[in-house]
């Protein structure tokens, strides 16, 4: 059952549905149509919603999330805002007045879902500069389509609401701190033991985010009755910083994962500006990406050459294992029956390593990589590769990493004849194939022609 407030109604309310009933349908047959429905796989943003829940660290935080998708637990102690409650006392929200004088409104039918997007853009409370503006108000609005193409007066709606803010809109972090903490004494969140209690004996599917696997609900017409829902759990959301790096509670989102290692991981964080879009990076889970064991997960292979272990746990017990052994086959993983992920260890790249990530696909934003490849070598005192560790997705069936090419670079020079010669040893490495996304040639002449990207990006300055 999820307890969750619905816009400014004064009770919570209480709601008990099947595993693969989604937000959006939820919302739509009880009256709340301005939530749109426009590919039910979260790739338009006609759908988004905004929830303020409590992060990891206990405060309130708002952000927007595409309802075609998100299963109902997902509404758990959270409280959920549409469209239709941002009017406050017959007046409109800041967010919808920025819209209408700037013209923002094409034919309307994208229109709730950008407003929502201008709402948690104001509600994220990040100072604008003049010199980020441009960038910030484009990435607020990045998981959004307009079929009209009427982003400009969009961006201007976004651009003037980020210098007014939302105002006393109703919203404010003092009234979602005091109904979050009452929804969470209503319905206190369940543990990890409860979690593991659960996988161990229920025999149903385990869902956090439920961004890739709703989608055989929604594009597939595969029923999904039951689930075992670890996304409630603010126990596995948490991020540790430690001396030997991070440790990831699968739970935590992406959006939380780029901010604990962004500043340390530069490459890492613009990769993920490229990640699904805002509201995909603040429901899907770290957890969920790599038990998915998709071979164009964007997470997996950054993380392979960083050396990260996973944390298996089934009932009380648990075990460690490198993520690099996860990965079995196409959609095959080391799991067991019962067992689910509860930690992802990344540790934090060696004194001198240089670390790298490049995604090649169709559109720059909010794109499935044609492939990803991350490099992550330490360079000697004599300047040679004392080091080398790189790992591709979308070269093979699972996240791999490219044992031929590392061995071609070990003890070498760090030149650009070096990576070229290593570039030639991936056709030992990979066999790609082709498909919607790539040509098997073009993945082949891309992978070589980012070994020489990072060793043109990387080389030592005389």
């Amino acid at each position: 059952m999820a307890v969750f407030y619905l816009n400014r109604e004064s009770a919570p309310r209480r709601e008990s549905a099947a595993a693969d009933a989604t937000v959006l349908e939820y919302l739509r047959a009880a009256g709340w149509t301005g939530t749109k429905e426009g590919c039910a796989s979260g790739d338009c943003g006609a759908c988004t919603a905004v929830v303020a829940e409590l992060n990891a660290e206990g405060k309130p935080a708002f952000r927007g999330f595409n309802s075609c998708i998100a299963p109902m637990p997902f509404l758990a102690r959270k409280w959920l805002i549409t469209v239709e409650g941002l009017k406050q006392n017959g007046r409109l929200h800041p967010a919808q007045k920025a819209m209408v004088k700037a013209h923002g409104s094409q034919c309307g039918f994208c229109t709730p879902g950008f407003v929502m997007s201008l709402f948690a853009f104001c509600k994220s409370g990040a100072a604008q500069s003049e010199e980020t503006m441009r960038e910030k108000t484009t990435a607020a609005i990045s998981g959004n389509l307009c079929r009209c193409t009427g982003y400009r007066p969009i961006l201007a709606a976004a651009a003037a609401l980020a210098k007014t803010g939302c105002g006393n809109d109703g919203y404010g972090i003092a009234a979602a701190r005091k109904k979050l903490r009452e929804l969470h004494l209503l319905s206190p969140p369940p543990s990890a033991n409860d979690f593991s209690r659960a996988a161990a004996t229920a025999k149903a599917p385990i869902l956090a985010g439920g961004t890739d696997s709703m989608l055989a609900v929604t594009q597939q017409l595969k029923p999904m009755p039951r689930a075992v829902f670890i996304g409630g759990a603010n126990e596995l959301a948490q991020i540790k910083k430690q001396k030997d790096g991070w440790h990831i509670g699968a739970a935590a989102n992406w959006e939380s994962v780029g901010r604990a290692l962004g500043s340390a991981l530069p490459s890492f964080a613009e990769m993920l500006a490229r990640f699904g879009s805002p509201q995909i990076r603040g429901q899907a889970t770290i957890g969920g990406n790599i038990a998915n064991a998709s071979p164009v997960a964007d997470g997996p292979p950054a993380f392979i050459v960083l050396g990260a272990e996973l944390v298996l746990r089934r009932g009380a017990k648990s075990r460690r294992l490198p993520l690099e052994k996860f990965f079995l086959g196409y959609k095959k993983t080391a799991l067991r029956q019962g067992e689910w992920i509860e930690t992802v260890f990344v540790p934090k790249p060696a004194r001198g390593a240089v670390f790298r990530i490049y995604k090649v696909s169709k559109r720059r934003e909010d794109d499935i990589s044609a492939l990803l490849f991350a490099f992550c070598l330490r360079r000697s005192a004599e300047g040679k590769i004392a080091e080398a560790k790189i790992a591709a997705g979308g070269m093979a069936e699972i996240p791999k990493r490219a044992k031929f090419a590392e061995k071609a670079l070990q003890g070498k020079p760090w030149t650009m004849q070096t990576f070229a010669r290593a570039a030639r040893e991936l056709e030992k490495d990979f066999s790609p194939i082709g498909d919607m996304r790539a040509s098997k040639e073009y993945r082949r002449r891309a992978a070589a022609n980012l070994f020489l990207r990072f060793a043109e990006e990387t080389a030592r300055k005389k």
